[in-house]
């Protein structure tokens, strides 16, 4: 990977459709690296709040990153796109040193997020 973070957003309205679209975008840009980065961001609209366990899984097959974290909101904002209202799934990697991403967690599922 070069240049910037590996990103890819998806306004499908299916979630399976949609990481799997943004699974590609990444995958594309990490441009065959050996080692996947440690850490993967991802955004989801609340229609695809209900599929969160089934993004993340695609996500991690896709990359070959293995910790996830991220948001679901009422909007995402991807690059130079904005989803409001809308299904929406955006998701980024980050090629941080591995003994730098300490992640809480780990969260599980969907069921280990609380509102606040």
């Amino acid at each position: 990977m070069s240049g910037g973070f590996p990103f890819g957003r998806s306004a499908a309205p299916d979630a399976a459709g949609a990481a799997r679209e943004v699974g590609a975008a990444l995958r594309n840009q990490m441009g065959g690296v050996a080692d996947p980065p440690p850490l993967g961001l991802v955004y989801a609209s609340a229609s695809h709040a209900g599929e969160i366990d089934a993004i993340i899984a695609t996500l991690k097959a896709a990359t070959g990153v293995a910790a996830w974290s991220g948001a679901v909101g009422m909007g995402v904002i991807a690059g130079d796109r904005e989803y409001f209202g809308g299904p929406a799934l955006a998701a980024m990697l980050i090629d941080a040193p591995a003994d730098g991403v300490q992640p809480f967690g780990p969260i599980e599922s969907a069921a280990g997020f609380r509102a606040v």
